[in-house]
């Protein structure tokens, strides 16, 4: 189930639901954070900005082209992604063949963010062992509508966790 929750800095005392899902009626998607070897690539990726004269937290999600080819995102605009930790993003599938998610009016905001979860500095290249640390090295997306979806980052609990 995808819990929404108010999220604005004159509500955030309060606790009670803004909306909930059941996620057996909302598509999703699963997109790794790793290439197809299993790295984090040292300059695309979440690692797009560890080049010279980049933001070092510009950062994009790869789309794999089978998700790509299935309109799941939506082509030529933003979309709004709420994430598992209450912020909210304005994202869209970008270069060719819409093989990528990027923050449009920033491209540092989605690195930026990924780097807050994963505890890392601002402008610090990310690991596949910060990941692995972390507890993801995936993030799943649910389409609520066809400008709305969910992103769930939230660490998976290892064998044994209650």
């Amino acid at each position: 189930m995808i819990i929404i929750r108010n999220n604005h800095p004159i509500l955030d005392n309060e606790a009670e639901l803004i909306g909930s899902i059941s996620c057996g009626t909302v598509k999703s998607v699963s997109l790794s954070l790793l290439t197809n070897k299993g790295i984090v690539a040292g300059t695309s990726g979440l690692n797009w900005g560890q080049r010279d004269k980049r933001n070092r937290n510009e950062a994009y999600i790869r789309i794999p082209i089978q998700i790509a080819r299935q309109d799941f995102f939506p082509t030529d605009r933003h979309f709004t992604v709420l994430t598992d930790d209450g912020h909210q993003l304005i994202l869209r599938a970008e270069q060719q063949n819409n093989k990528a998610l990027t923050t449009p009016m920033n491209n540092s905001l989605l690195g930026e963010y990924f780097r807050n979860r994963l505890n890392l500095p601002n402008g610090h290249p990310v690991t596949k062992q910060d990941l692995e640390r972390y507890g993801r090295t995936d993030v799943v997306f649910a389409k609520i509508d066809e400008e709305l979806y969910y992103m769930d980052f939230s660490p998976k609990k290892a064998l044994g966790d209650s």
